[in-house]
């Protein structure tokens, strides 16, 4: 059999809907249907119970977590439904009251780590946003953190300086990407040092900016529902310095208006940062590290194109993603 990860697209969704099968035997559920969302960063299905009540099945990229940083993505959601009204997905409990299960399947070169949550009804943004949406996003933001600060994590220590743009990031090494023109590289590891320096002094002079965080809310990452925000996806959620977090809707409503003119950037940023500021320390000075942490979050996303070089779509994206970057870097640093 051909390695999963070198099966096109479409035979990759296939193998993993039969793990999804497999895993889902594993749950007290009566299953009416299996609907496959994405393989991204995860593999994902919706799932359907004969009563209707609908669960978010995650498959776990190989590899990427330990057995204990799961779990400790999964306490921190099992805690925040306990202790907030903050929507986010609750894990569902398998037959033997574990909260995921380890798969091996023949189609699969790997075991797979898999769960299934509570479905978070809503729908996404993207770029329909505005000030009063951006302010709760701040809020949801801000709460969260809150709320991250009363957990005890030691496995995923990933959005520190280091596990940002470090020789051993999270998502691997900006020098080892494949893709890129070489003076554009160049130009790229010369400001990626440059940061690493400033945020480093940054971390040790400011212990009380960083804590256990979502670390991933772009705006395909939170939902509204009757006016409200819900946050879903804590694949990614790690101690590391909160501006960070502020930094990942700002570049994702860039993305998502890059081909637009629009005057209000300024205003839904400040909206970001006003909700915010209502449970997180944050000053007109802090403002700048936002910048700063923006570029950051582009690097960072270089090295991760360049690990999921096995999904084409994503592969195709690092060159422009690089230009982007180092636009962004130029205008802005």
């Amino acid at each position: 059999m051909i390695p999963f990860s070198e099966a096109s697209e479409r035979s990759q969704a296939y193998r993993l809907r039969k793990l999804a099968m497999e895993a889902l035997k594993h749950y007290p559920l009566a299953i009416q249907k299996v609907h496959f969302i994405q393989n991204g960063e995860n593999a994902t299905f919706q799932v359907l119970d004969k009563s209707n009540n609908k669960y978010l099945l995650r498959i776990f990229r190989y590899g990427y977590h330990t057995t204990e940083a799961i779990k400790e993505e999964l306490d921190w959601l099992i805690a925040i439904g306990n202790t907030t009204n903050i929507k986010v997905p609750q894990p569902i409990k398998t037959i033997k009251e574990k909260c995921f299960v380890t798969i091996k399947h023949p189609a699969m070169t790997y075991a797979r780590h898999c769960a299934i949550f509570k479905w978070v009804e809503g729908r996404f943004l993207w770029k329909y946003t505005n000030t009063s949406y951006m302010k709760k996003l701040g809020r949801l933001i801000g709460k969260l953190q809150q709320t991250g600060r009363k957990q005890k994590i030691h496995h995923r220590n990933y959005w520190t300086v280091d596990g940002l743009i470090g020789k051993n990031a999270k998502f691997g090494n900006l020098e080892d990407v494949i893709g890129i023109p070489k003076k554009q590289h160049d130009e790229l590891l010369r400001a990626r040092n440059d940061m690493y320096k400033k945020l480093k002094e940054y971390e040790i002079n400011n212990p009380q900016q960083s804590g256990f965080m979502h670390g991933d809310l772009h705006f395909g990452n939170f939902v509204v529902h009757k006016g409200e925000l819900g946050a879903i996806d804590f694949d990614d959620s790690g101690v590391g310095l909160h501006h960070y977090d502020l930094a990942i809707p700002m570049r994702s409503l860039a993305y998502f208006t890059e081909h637009e003119k629009r005057d209000d950037i300024e205003l839904l940023s400040s909206a970001l940062f006003e909700g915010y500021a209502e449970f997180m320390p944050f000053t007109e000075n802090d403002v700048q590290n936002v910048v700063v942490f923006q570029a950051v979050r582009q690097l960072v996303m270089l090295p991760w194109l360049h690990s999921r070089s096995d999904v084409a779509r994503l592969r195709k994206r690092i060159p422009k993603a690089a230009k982007n970057a180092l636009d962004y870097i130029k205008k802005n640093l």
